[in-house]
């Protein structure tokens, strides 16, 4: 798992729910304190108004942060338990870690799109996550369209014709 990947945008993430919810605990008294000394002094005025600016940023911020941090860090937990292994299928992924297959499924789709597990692929019509170094690269034709292309591993889908390619590579 790569240390810029989602580890790095879950602590992001944790950091801004964090200060979010640090300013909301600030901003209320600053607000108090600002509003009973209104009449003395004008730096009472910025620190009421400051406190409102915190309390809402707060208020609206925060909790969307904490979602986001929680769903990215649920990504982090798939990608660990699928980088501790060379290959793993998606029902066992998903015994595992709690989940249906289907919301297996997208969590390791999401991970591949964005670049967050390097080095693994789909395989076996997405029914296996495998280690792409282990993959060695095929030349096949197509069963059903005749198209002459390349996959990785055991199952691949003609880039063509989008069916499905189980037979044996012609190397």
């Amino acid at each position: 798992m790569s240390k810029t990947g989602i580890r790095a945008v879950s602590n992001r993430y944790f950091r801004i729910a964090l200060l979010m919810s640090i300013l909301l605990v600030a901003g209320i008294p600053m607000i108090v304190f600002g509003a009973i000394n209104l009449s003395k002094a004008w730096y009472w005025i910025v620190m009421m108004v400051l406190g409102i600016i915190f309390t809402v940023m707060g208020v609206c911020v925060m909790p969307v942060m904490w979602v986001q941090f929680a769903k990215k860090r649920a990504l982090s937990r798939v990608a660990i338990v699928i980088s501790g292994t060379d290959s793993v299928t998606i029902d066992i992924l998903s015994d595992t870690l709690g989940k249906t297959q289907e919301q297996t499924r997208k969590d390791v789709r999401k991970l591949l799109q964005n670049g967050w597990l390097p080095g693994y692929a789909f395989v076996d019509q997405e029914d296996r996550v495998r280690r792409t170094a282990a993959l060695d690269v095929h030349h096949a034709v197509c069963e059903f369209c005749g198209a002459s292309f390349e996959f990785k591993g055991t199952d691949s889908k003609c880039p063509y014709c989008g069916r499905w390619f189980t037979g044996e590579p012609l190397d």
